[in-house]
């Protein structure tokens, strides 16, 4: 198993000197030693304290060294909801930013009416994208085309099938089987989306409270962080990661996920009113059905490609993951 990279003290330091030398040519005066945050198998961030305030610096794995310029990309389109980064080096995947504040999920604005807030915000972002796919392309945001949900469920199904049997992410032959029966439902959803009156745009990928900095002062706004995931496709597909990590923290458990839940009715009813120049609501509620058959292969995608690089540790923690999000897949919410 290959160690990810920020396992060394090495690397770590080199990854510290770069912000040295980005602060140091910004005029920003260092305050204090740089701390771990988070280190993930796909990512790591630390913390520096500086005289202007603490400045976060990220590492990404290859798979995800564009995220900086992504960011980069929607800040520029949509400032008022993406802080811009103070710098960012695509060739090694670093991006340096200020410090934005706390997240939803470490405050108490992560509840219904905060989260239904924020989604109305998030459906701005998107659409201050509409019409930018060259500039997208050029930051390095991949696509993701809708109609081929049946290929991507087919690719999904061999990468996990040839792991040993012994890799928690590998896919038994009986789950294989499961998610191929599916492939008429994935062509039929995935066309729908292709074929709907709602252009593409960004398409966050791991929308959820804790990628989200709450609104400073009382006429502030959501700001959206952490785009390593995202792609250009269709926009609806946002919702599904972020109703599910909902109804997981919310509703009682074990409960099946149901998007009919009045609390998340709120988010979804919320996020359709800002598409409705594009079509009606009864329109868009299919659509966004359709929307949720496909968002797992997203999600299970994304966790694929992050654990490319994982420990055994991490695999045996996080393994699991895309074979759960596959199952949804298989198993879609009530409609």
């Amino acid at each position: 198993m290959i160690v990810h990279p920020w396992g060394s003290s090495t690397w770590r330091d080199d990854a510290e000197q770069w912000a040295h030398h980005q602060l140091d040519k910004l005029h920003i005066r260092l305050a204090g030693p740089m701390t771990d945050l988070s280190i993930q198998p796909w990512s790591a961030v630390w913390r520096i304290p500086t005289a202007d305030g603490d400045v976060l610096l990220k590492q990404s794995i290859a798979a995800r060294a564009t995220e900086g310029s992504v960011h980069a990309f929607c800040a520029d389109v949509a400032p008022d909801h993406v802080d811009p980064p103070l710098a960012l080096d695509e060739s090694s995947g670093r991006v340096l930013f200020a410090d934005g504040g706390p997240v939803m999920s470490e405050t108490c604005s992560d509840t219904p009416a905060g989260i239904a807030a924020m989604v109305g915000e998030y459906a701005q972002l998107q659409q201050a994208t509409i019409g930018h796919d060259d500039r997208a392309e050029a930051a390095g945001l991949p696509g993701w085309d809708p109609a081929a949900a049946g290929r991507e469920a087919e690719s999904q199904a061999a990468v996990l099938h040839a792991l040993p049997p012994s890799d928690p992410r590998h896919m038994t032959t009986a789950q294989k089987a499961q998610l191929l029966a599916g492939l008429d439902v994935f062509h039929t959803s995935g066309t729908a989306l292709a074929q709907s009156p709602i252009p593409y745009t960004v398409e966050h990928g791991d929308l959820w409270a804790g990628n989200v900095l709450v609104p400073q002062g009382p006429s502030g706004r959501y700001r959206f962080i952490d785009f390593g995931d995202a792609a250009w496709t269709h926009p609806f597909i946002s919702l599904m990661p972020l109703l599910f990590g909902c109804h997981h923290r919310w509703l009682p458990r074990p409960s099946p996920f149901d998007p009919n839940h009045p609390a998340l009715q709120l988010l979804i009813e919320t996020y359709l009113r800002h598409w409705t120049e594009y079509a009606d609501l009864p329109e868009l509620t299919e659509t966004l059905h359709h929307a949720l058959r496909v968002a797992p292969l997203r999600r299970s995608r994304a966790l694929i490609t992050n654990m490319d690089r994982a420990t055994s540790e991490d695999v045996d923690e996080l393994g699991p993951l895309p074979w759960a999000w596959l199952q949804t897949a298989i198993s879609p919410p009530a409609s």
